[in-house]
């Protein structure tokens, strides 16, 4: 039962239909899931927050077990 929190800058109705779907058949491809077995929640941060929010608190303390590294620091 995978769930993904996709944590981004402000998006589009279209953007969050286009990235849901993405992520959605993405995962049914590689785990070999049921799209009623996937669920995805999206949190938007506005850009200026960012850093305090996100890259300070969920990535750069993490750097170590990311799976995908982010190509940008503070």
């Amino acid at each position: 039962m995978p769930h993904i929190i996709l944590k981004s800058f402000p998006l589009t109705e279209e953007e969050r239909t286009k990235v849901t779907e993405a992520l959605s058949q993405t995962l049914q491809q590689s785990l070999g899931k049921s799209e009623a077995s996937i669920s995805v929640a999206i949190e938007e941060v506005p850009k200026e927050n960012w850093q305090e929010q996100v890259y300070n608190t969920e990535i750069a303390p993490h750097m170590d077990t990311l799976t995908k590294k982010p190509g940008y620091s503070y």
